[in-house]
């Protein structure tokens, strides 16, 4: 009996390996948006979280296309240079503080970066567009249904509490990773609006209005975070005030769905009640994220050049707010402070200029809106806004979902940017004749 099943695993290893050969793309169109909401697992059997394997996985995709292809794409210069910047920021930085072992934290960040690129290269026709798009909706839909029934039979904003957050951990590492994961529902929400435009019917463009309500809504009941609110606010604002990628009719929608969501649903609840009395820490001085913010600014201007070294962070910290206070006050709450502190100006201007670059690129770029990459360009802006939200309030540069939603702004860029003909030469063999199909039927 053990021998079959090892004949049966060695063969469904090989028809795995065979499918991977003939579509090298599938960690980024695939992987990845059926795990990105699951950032925070951590495999036992493969020794580190789901998205650094599918990375790994991922680089060696690259490296088949490379084979077959021969064409290395090149990033666009503001965003290459911002890299390069940030990366030779932080190795100044650990040799003029000798800092011991840097390796380690410069590594991880290059894999950060290596991860975007990877996503820009292995997305490179509309249909992988298409693809990862379609299942980031969908999982992050499948998501929220779990997030909403936990709710339910838990109560809303159970996480906030002593026994709730006991629940949560009853559900194992890959369920508690469900619910870490949930903020994140506000990257599908963006995209459904965008595609809501573009459907046939009313019936169904109003079912990706209430879509895009829902995911927002149980993207702030996941955990209760306040900063999920500010982020929805801002993007359905800019989207509305901007009438980017024509969809500010659906935006304001929305945006009055999560009015009646506030009203009817947060403001009678307790725990929402108690998160917004804890605003009152601010105004006192007490609270981590501002007190980190404080000790940040100053540990900056003291070393504002050459930063104070790889994994310095929490040190400088200590030295700035001195002992009694507890661990989590010495953390880094800013991505930005944190490559400030760090890695000094440069360190900081580089990631800015990854950000501006990013932008810059998408807001060029003209495409259809019923196409893929008219769906990511019309989201890149909220896009944008979530990633400099998620870097302000939390150190989130070590999950993999900014930088892959860089890497899809920046392809669908490069495809909008691309002639037809140029498109139909980069597609692989099996789209060719649907591309033929398509232009007939055109005719």
């Amino acid at each position: 009996m053990n021998t079959m099943i090892y004949i049966l695993l060695g063969m469904a290893g090989m028809i795995s390996l065979l499918f991977f050969l003939r579509n090298p793309e599938l960690p980024m169109t695939v992987l990845f948006p059926l795990l990105w909401l699951f950032w925070s697992y951590n495999a036992p059997l493969l020794g580190g979280r789901l998205e650094r394997v599918i990375g790994l996985i991922a680089i060696v995709g690259m490296f088949i296309v490379l084979a077959k292809r021969r064409h290395i794409l090149p990033l666009p210069p503001l965003v290459f240079t911002g890299l390069v910047l940030l990366i030779g920021a932080y190795m100044t930085s650990s040799l003029v503080n000798s800092i011991p072992n840097p390796l380690d934290n410069i590594v991880s960040l290059t894999t950060r970066f290596l991860f975007l690129y990877v996503a820009f290269f292995l997305l490179y026709t509309p249909e992988n567009l298409r693809l990862a798009s379609v299942l980031l909706i969908i999982t992050g839909l499948i998501g929220a249904v779990i997030i909403l029934y936990l709710n339910l039979i838990w109560g809303f904003g159970f996480f906030r509490t002593y026994t709730g957050f006991l629940l949560a951990r009853s559900l194992g590492e890959f369920g508690y990773a469900l619910i870490i994961g949930g903020n994140s529902l506000t990257i599908s929400a963006i995209l459904l609006i965008s595609v809501a435009p573009t459907l046939p019917s009313s019936s169904k463009r109003n079912l990706a209005q209430i879509g895009a309500i829902f995911l927002f809504a149980m993207a702030f009941v996941a955990q209760f975070r306040r900063e999920i609110l500010i982020s929805a606010l801002l993007v359905l604002l800019y989207l509305i005030a901007t009438n980017s990628g024509d969809i500010r009719k659906p935006a304001i929608w929305v945006l009055l769905g999560m009015g009646v969501f506030y009203v009817f649903a947060l403001l009678p609840s307790q725990i929402f009640q108690q998160r917004l009395a804890e605003g009152a820490m601010l105004a006192q001085g007490t609270d981590p994220r501002l007190l980190s913010l404080q000790a940040g600014l100053q540990a900056f201007l003291q070393a504002p050049f050459w930063g104070t070294g790889p994994t310095s962070y929490e040190a400088t910290s200590y030295r700035v707010l001195g002992s009694g206070y507890a661990g989590f006050y010495y953390h880094s709450y800013n991505v930005f402070i944190y490559f400030a502190v760090e890695a000094g100006i440069f360190g900081l201007g580089g990631l800015l200029l990854i950000l501006y670059g990013v932008f810059r690129k998408a807001r060029q770029s003209q495409a259809p809106p019923e196409s893929p990459q008219g769906w990511i360009l019309s989201s890149a802006p909220g896009f944008m806004i979530i990633i400099v939200v998620s870097f302000t309030f939390g150190n989130y540069y070590e999950m993999s979902l900014p930088w892959f939603l860089m890497g899809m702004i920046l392809s669908a860029a490069r495809l909008a940017e691309m002639p037809a003909t140029a498109k139909e030469d980069s597609l692989p063999r099996k789209y060719e004749r649907l591309s033929i199909n398509n232009r007939q039927n055109a005719r």
